[in-house]
């Protein structure tokens, strides 16, 4: 995903997609070894909207009002923990009809990794779908619960694009191997076998 984020011809089809409106793009990699915010959906909404608001500060008035009327009014204070439901009123009002004159662009990785209700995670990604300015790529290993959610949209499974350059990786390293070849001599078709099973429990991932 981050090759896609920020590989040319990635950024060359948004900026076709998005014409003459302004690309505004975010991504957020879930982790199960990680914290509570690299888990959760409070995590994704919080890192998805600052990545937003750091990169265009002029937005922030208009996607979180309550707060900046708050720390005009408080400027001392101490901010307030984020709610929930707040992070949810900002991607409401991001996904709105007064949003539509710009384009946004989000990457969400490790859906596999997410610890929670996979079913609010896929009606969030959905809600974020329908909406014409913004686009949506998401990645996760080939789990049923995903794999039926999004199955009729645009997608490719990674392992049927690597599996030959995985192949040729896997018999290149073994071809160098000493205690391979004698393998080979003595039971060619297990050593054949031993390779296949290398390559196929990949699941087209480089280790």
């Amino acid at each position: 995903m981050k090759f896609l984020e920020n590989d040319e011809r990635t950024k060359r089809h948004l900026e076709k997609w998005s014409g003459d409106h302004r690309l505004i793009t975010a991504g957020f990699y879930f982790w199960n070894s990680g914290t509570e915010l690299q888990i959760s959906i409070p995590g994704l909404l919080r890192s998805l909207i600052y990545l937003v608001l750091h990169e265009h500060p002029d937005l922030i008035l208009l996607l979180c009002p309550e707060r900046w009327e708050e720390l005009s009014r408080f400027s001392d204070a101490e901010p307030r923990p984020w709610t929930t439901a707040e992070l949810h009123r900002v991607f409401q009002r991001l996904s709105g009809e007064q949003f539509s004159h710009l384009r946004f662009f989000f990457l969400i990785d490790g859906l596999d990794e997410f610890i929670g209700d996979h079913e609010e995670l896929i009606d969030l990604i959905r809600d974020l779908i329908d909406c014409e300015h913004i686009k949506v790529c998401v990645a996760s290993r080939p789990w049923p619960v995903f794999q039926g959610a999004f199955n009729k949209r645009p997608n490719f499974m990674l392992q049927n694009l690597t599996l030959k350059d995985i192949e040729i990786y896997v018999r290149s390293k073994f071809d160098d191997s000493p205690w391979f070849r004698p393998m080979q001599y003595q039971n060619s078709q297990q050593a054949e076998r031993f390779l296949t099973d290398i390559i196929d429990r990949s699941d087209g991932v480089f280790l």
